[in-house]
């Protein structure tokens, strides 16, 4: 990832907190098993206050879902709301 022309390492950071259908969300919670978590996502500055309250739901399988070969993806998924938040790095 990045361009080759560039010398030195690239470094990817995206930070979202999406919102989706409730059916989705169920979706997600069915087909990822995510379990409650103290874990809470570590998101730039801006984005903090559009974070959902309450605690989250997280699982191995659910970020995998939302990580690629280039690109690591935690995935946070409200426990209350249909709310996901997505912190990815790569390189």
């Amino acid at each position: 990832m990045g361009d080759p022309r560039v010398a030195g390492p690239s470094l990817y950071w995206i930070d979202s907190v999406v919102e989706l259908t409730p059916g989705t969300a169920s979706d997600l919670k069915q087909r990822y098993q995510p379990a409650p978590s103290n874990e809470a996502p570590d998101v730039w500055n801006t984005l903090r206050g559009s974070l959902p309250t309450g605690g989250y739901l997280t699982s191995p399988e659910l970020d995998a879902a939302f990580t690629s070969t280039k690109i690591k993806t935690k995935a946070f998924l409200a426990e209350h709301d249909p709310i996901i938040v997505l912190t990815a790095v790569g390189e």
